[in-house]
């Protein structure tokens, strides 16, 4: 009897250890925060969104917070808002020690698409006479106004494109290194690479 109970509770020890390990799984990943890459990720995004770029800012590594700014450029309100208008989801994460590399959809406007869009219809606005092409100051204002219509306006093309987003622990935080084609996906995917639809 004896022989058969002592494999029997071994057998039960084990299997209460292996549920252990699979409810811990992947805490190896996580940081100082409880947060795993994807989860640093899907926070920042979410910053970016709501325009909270003091977050956002704060979710880069600080030696490129400075080459990525959105709230201190050359870009508008408007610009900013439609630049927040974004929708993402978070595809898979690799890691590998102090640094994590996760993929993320992203979808934001395609601005290459606004300003050629909005050069065409000012050309065409002054072409008919409905600009006036003798005030060079409301024609630039009727443009702006078009533009910043065109981009608010939910409908308008939008690219999708797969990004690889980078991330390195920082003070035992994971914090993301914002590469070019992250960049350029908040941004309005302005080199015009992805895929491209409507809403």
């Amino acid at each position: 009897m004896t022989r058969i109970v002592k494999p029997l509770i071994l057998l039960g020890l084990l299997s209460i250890l292996a549920l252990c390990l699979a409810a811990c799984g992947g805490s190896g990943n996580t940081d100082a925060n409880g947060d795993t890459p994807s989860q640093a990720v899907d926070k920042a995004l979410a910053f970016y969104k709501a325009q909270d770029y003091a977050n956002f800012n704060a979710a880069l590594t600080d030696d490129t917070v400075k080459n990525f700014n959105p709230d201190k450029t050359e870009f508008d309100a408007a610009t900013l808002q439609a630049f927040s208008q974004i929708d993402y989801t978070i595809e898979s994460e690799t890691v590998s020690g102090s640094t994590a590399t996760v993929t993320a959809s992203i979808t934001a406007i395609d601005i290459k698409q606004a300003v050629s869009d909005t050069v065409t219809y000012s050309f065409n606005m002054q072409t008919n006479g409905t600009w006036d092409s003798s005030d060079p100051d409301k024609v630039q204002q009727e443009y702006e106004d078009y533009y910043h219509q065109y981009i608010l306006d939910p409908s308008r093309a939008k690219i999708t494109k797969d990004v690889q987003i980078q991330l390195q622990k920082v003070g035992g935080v994971w914090k993301i290194v914002p590469g070019t084609d992250f960049q350029d996906a908040l941004t309005g995917y302005q080199s015009g690479t992805g895929t491209v639809g409507g809403n």
